[in-house]
């Protein structure tokens, strides 16, 4: 297995003062210590593809919705997982289109749910979630 750094978009949904996140499914045996881990959702970016294209794409792949993009988020974000994953996350405040859509997740996640920053902070989850939650929080 060659390695690689994946550049991956990250869409931080904002309604109502909560934030949108999704419950993780891991299939694979070596990562199953993140599967149920709360997340922002989102994906790889693929080759060719614009950014801000990718996370309209993610969108519609994994919660069925279309977005509106407020703005980068002016920290780019890195995870390294073990030997097997190394991320380089870029993360966009974003708004539904429609508040009323309903959200369709796919096979990549169990469950969502909009959460206060507080509850956030109780929830297993990746540490980059709360750093991004927390920088979406200082903007407007």
């Amino acid at each position: 297995m060659s390695k690689a750094i994946q550049p991956v978009v990250l869409a931080v949904i904002r309604k109502e003062g909560k934030y949108l996140l999704t419950k993780r499914v891991e299939r694979d045996p070596e990562d199953s210590k993140f599967h149920d881990i709360w997340q922002i959702p989102g994906g790889g970016l693929e080759w060719g593809e614009l950014i801000e294209d990718a996370v309209r794409r993610e969108m519609r792949e994994e919660l069925g919705i279309e977005i509106r993009i407020i703005g980068l988020l002016p920290k780019v974000f890195e995870d390294i997982r073990g030997q097997l994953w190394h991320g380089i996350m870029l993360c966009y405040l974003c708004e539904m289109e429609n508040d009323e859509s309903m959200i369709n997740l796919n096979d990549e996640a169990s469950e969502y749910n909009w959460f206060t920053v507080d509850e956030i902070r109780k929830l297993p989850s990746f540490t980059e979630t709360i750093k991004a939650i927390d920088l979406a929080e200082t903007i407007a």
